[in-house]
């Protein structure tokens, strides 16, 4: 296990320092590709990470985050194929933009994220404390003791402790996003009994196949009620996610199972949504 665990380190150390390269000059990319290449664990980890440096959104959304040396390692490049497969980009964009934002709240600026260590991030993500009296009570326990943010000053810590207080959503992190991988892959599977994105995102050929109903017509304002329809549907599918995946015996229980067949049932009720949010497709017909 612990072999493993250091295995999946190593892999995004060297992507970060891969992508650090890429930032800066695209040679320069190349003949640190050809240099570092074989520390990668795999044929599979090297396949995974020449898909992610091809991938501009991806990458660069990513980087934000990878920056926090606290959050490195839990970046698991084993899963990136998944990531490169569901073709939601931008739903993958959003959940990593929401945790950086989240980490500069409780560092207090994005520079003092450079303060933070991979122990405080694994005692805070997944947490709730705003909600959860048992994270809270741990939390400002560990914050207290300074076993937690022992880079931070006396004062910052008083701040930080206020702030994650005071967030309303589960804490997130580079590693809770690449376990909810899974669960974005599954949902976007089913999606594509929608529509098919041929060489787009499914974003983009929703955005495509979307007609205004009356109520974007009369507000003159036809992206935004596409975006909100998208989210819509997106919700739909993610409430019925136990509908459409067959959750096999999996390490995490928050997490799905691979998907095996989706019902038809919940698709119909997908597709028959979908209609109803103004989208127009061969796939829709078909259901």
């Amino acid at each position: 296990m612990h072999a493993l665990r250091d295995q999946a380190i190593r892999n995004a150390e060297v992507y970060y320092r891969l992508r650090l390269e890429d930032r800066e000059d695209e040679g320069r990319a190349l003949a640190a590709w050809q240099n570092q290449k074989n520390s990668l664990s795999s044929d599979h980890a090297r396949r995974c990470v020449r898909g992610l440096l091809k991938n501009t959104l991806l990458k660069e959304a990513l980087d934000p985050l990878l920056d926090i040396p606290g959050m490195r390692s839990g970046l698991l490049i084993s899963t990136i194929h998944k990531l490169l497969t569901a073709k939601a980009d931008e739903e993958a964009k959003a959940y990593l933009d929401h945790t950086h934002a989240l980490w500069v709240r409780i560092a207090g600026s994005k520079e003092a994220t450079a303060k933070l260590e991979p122990d405080d991030v694994q005692a805070l993500h997944l947490r709730c404390p705003r909600f959860c009296t048992s994270d809270a009570a741990l939390i400002h326990k560990q914050m207290e003791q300074g076993i937690i943010f022992r880079a931070f000053t006396p004062n910052e810590r008083s701040a930080a402790l206020a702030e994650i207080l005071s967030i309303e959503t589960i804490i997130t992190s580079l590693h809770t996003f690449s376990q909810d991988i899974h669960i974005l892959q599954v949902c976007a599977t089913s999606m594509r009994h929608i529509v098919t994105p041929r060489g787009q995102t499914i974003r983009q050929a929703l955005l495509g196949c979307y007609r205004p109903v009356e109520r974007a017509q009369e507000s003159n304002d036809t992206a935004s009620a596409a975006g909100i329809a998208i989210q819509e549907l997106w919700v739909f599918m993610l409430g019925n996610l136990q509908g459409m995946a067959n959750p096999t015996s999996a390490s995490n229980k928050r997490l799905a199972g691979p998907i095996t067949e989706a019902s038809h049932d919940i698709l119909v009720q997908a597709a028959e949504y979908a209609q109803q949010l103004g989208f127009r497709s061969t796939e829709i017909q078909r259901l």
